[in-house]
């Protein structure tokens, strides 16, 4: 127990260290996504499974300083993301996950109201499985650690005329690292996952590098034939700032804390899952953008 204690709080120093303002700076809007990175409470490790997600982000950007601040309303944008997921078994330590998102963002700023949106950037990760036995029905303490890396690749169109927060792709290739723990003692467990994008730089914008790190608190409740996973945590997205052409641009990335709290319900071959996020504290483009709400949502069949 001593050392499971140790794990989480490293997990943690590492949380505060990239929170640390002299560090990382955070999200432009909603092209904070690590476009489809996150891992979570992940079903059932012994089989493979293909999926869809949905994930609705809502944010109000306030207007940025200048001579005619009083005279610009502020802007809401509605990011809409659904992604095709699968997981796939090379062997019993090995596999892989991958993502093929479409977005659309709906930006209204007074009377106007504005809409854009595509395929977006894809990704493909390769995991290895340290630990894994989470689905032992033997043992009271199970155990699961993963770590992986991989690639987002540029599928979606990045137009400059457009601002970073409605582009459906950065038009690069960029790194993805991830670990991602679970443990659990009969119905009670926690998870812990690291998420990180390393972003290379564009043709005249480049994104910051961003890092989503979250720890959560989940009950196991067998219903019959059926299960139900209600969960609840703490999530915390870091983003160092963008530049163009090489300059950095002021009012993007910073910070930001956030409680999640949803459940899973598993039947058969199927999952199905719901999860809200609302904002503890955050820094977003120096304060002129403050995220309302997200609900994540997903079903997925495993054969």
């Amino acid at each position: 127990m001593k050392k499971i204690t140790i794990v989480y709080a490293k997990i943690f120093c590492i949380i505060f260290l990239y929170a640390y303002p002299g560090k990382l700076s955070a999200c432009d809007g909603c092209s904070c996504s690590m476009a489809g990175t996150y891992a979570g409470i992940l079903p059932q490790f012994n089989k493979n499974f293909i999926g869809l997600r949905h994930v609705t982000n809502v944010f109000t950007s306030n207007p940025l300083p200048s001579l005619f601040e009083s005279e610009l309303p502020a802007r809401t944008e509605q990011l809409n993301r659904t992604e095709i997921w699968m997981r796939y078994f090379i062997n019993s330590r090995w596999m892989l996950v991958s993502g093929l998102p479409v977005q659309y963002t709906i930006k209204r700023e007074g009377n106007s109201r504005e809409m854009y949106g595509g395929i977006a950037d894809a990704t493909i990760q390769a995991n290895r499985i340290w630990i894994n036995t989470g689905d032992s029905a033997k043992r009271n303490w199970k155990n699961t650690l993963m770590t992986g890396a991989g690639l987002k690749i540029p599928l979606g169109r990045y137009n400059e005329s457009f601002s970073p927060s409605m582009q459906t792709g950065s038009s690069t290739w960029d790194f993805i690292l991830n670990v991602n723990h679970t443990i659990r003692y009969k119905n009670i467990g926690l998870n812990a996952d690291i998420n990180m994008r390393i972003n290379t730089p564009g043709a005249t914008y480049t994104f910051g590098d961003r890092i989503v790190s979250g720890l959560r608190m989940f009950y196991w409740q067998k219903l019959g034939k059926s299960v139900l996973l209600p969960h609840a945590g703490i999530t915390g997205e870091f983003a160092e700032k963008d530049t163009k052409r090489g300059i950095t641009q002021k009012f993007t990335g910073g910070n930001g804390y956030y409680f999640t709290a949803g459940a899973e319900y598993y039947f058969n071959r199927f999952t199905m899952g719901i999860t809200t996020t609302i904002p503890l504290q955050e820094k977003i483009n120096g304060g002129y953008t403050e995220t309302n709400y997200r609900i994540a949502t997903q079903l997925i069949y495993m054969f």
